[in-house]
């Protein structure tokens, strides 16, 4: 597993970038509403793309009344699975594609956004990529605790060379690739069964180190995890987003975001607010307000506002300063 992230030049697939992404809905969630403008975001920075989703059966069987999510994609591929929660069934259908499937291919989270192209970041010559994980609010990458407790506990060997986030990864069809694929959907069907959690990303990495394929450490680009920093925006090529639940509902991020303003604006008028899409590209600002703190004003290319604002708080940062106590 290679830890550095590299900008190396790659052998670009022959053919149209393979695109798979993972949806299982439940009642009064937003994860259909948030297919619709992933997928959309990756029609427009990739064409050609041929984007396949991938869903549970009772996930499909309300799909007949979302027209809309349909025809975002060129496939939709449903899979019977026997278990209770949406969570557990959609990480079930997330492990096992590489294993279920034929050809090279980007995995995907419906909560990621293609800004740019990729083609010259993926190729035949990367068995694997993904990019180092990182946190809410932190920038450093960071290898969590109860991931090496799960590894301590099944004698799965602990690879402190790095952590990788799970939800964008470029997957090539060669047998090591594959390999790691079988064990990544062994893996989580063993820590769900030991410790009761459908968690992919400890899975993953426990995959990839024991199955010796070769890693590359993509940039940051490649997955810019927005809320670990703003600066991540910053020439990405695709935007990535936490989401949480609020007020009852999943799927849901910070306000103010541009995936959940292209969800509301679906939800709202049943249309893909393309220009909002089209100005982020432009400018990678995956917000849509104008409000926000110095460092993402200055991390979105807007440096006056940046300036302004902080200007306008300088005299209330002097005076903290000087206050006693």
């Amino acid at each position: 597993m290679t830890p550095a992230p590299t900008d190396a030049p790659t052998t670009s697939p022959a053919g149209p970038l393979t695109i798979r992404q993972v949806l299982v809905s439940g009642a009064g969630d937003r994860y259909a509403d948030m297919a619709c403008v992933s997928a959309a975001a990756a029609r427009l920075a990739c064409p050609n793309a041929r984007i396949t989703l991938h869903v549970d059966g009772a996930t499909a069987d309300t799909l007949t009344r979302r027209p809309d999510v349909t025809e975002s994609f060129d496939e939709i591929v449903a899979t019977p699975v026997d278990l209770p929660t949406p969570k557990e069934r959609s990480r079930f259908i997330k492990t096992s594609l590489r294993a279920t499937t034929t050809g090279a291919f980007l995995y995907l989270d419906l909560d990621a956004l293609m800004m740019a192209p990729i083609a010259d970041l993926v190729g035949d010559d990367i068995e694997m990529g993904a990019v180092l994980d990182r946190m809410p609010g932190n920038p450093t990458p960071v290898y969590p605790g109860f991931a090496r407790e799960y590894y301590r506990t099944m004698d799965w060997p602990v690879d402190l060379a790095g952590y990788y986030n799970s939800g964008v990864v470029w997957w090539s069809d060669a047998p090591a690739a594959r390999r790691a694929g079988e064990l990544y959907h062994e893996h989580w069907r063993r820590i769900h069964r030991d410790f009761g959690q459908p968690l992919d990303q400890p899975a993953f990495n426990s995959a990839v180190r024991a199955s010796g394929v070769s890693l590359r450490g993509m940039p940051v680009a490649f997955n810019a995890m927005i809320d670990a920093s703003p600066r991540f925006a910053r020439r990405a090529r695709i935007f990535h987003y936490y989401t949480v639940v609020r007020d009852g509902v999943p799927g849901q991020t910070k306000p103010g975001t541009l995936l959940e303003h292209l969800i509301d604006h679906l939800r709202d008028t049943g249309r893909i607010d393309h220009a909002a899409l089209r100005r982020a590209a432009r400018k990678r600002d995956p917000w849509v307000n104008i409000d926000g703190g110095f460092t993402r004003q200055w991390a979105t290319g807007h440096p006056l506002r940046a300036f302004r604002l902080g200007a306008r708080n300088l005299p209330g940062r002097v005076r903290r300063w000087l206050s006693p106590g």
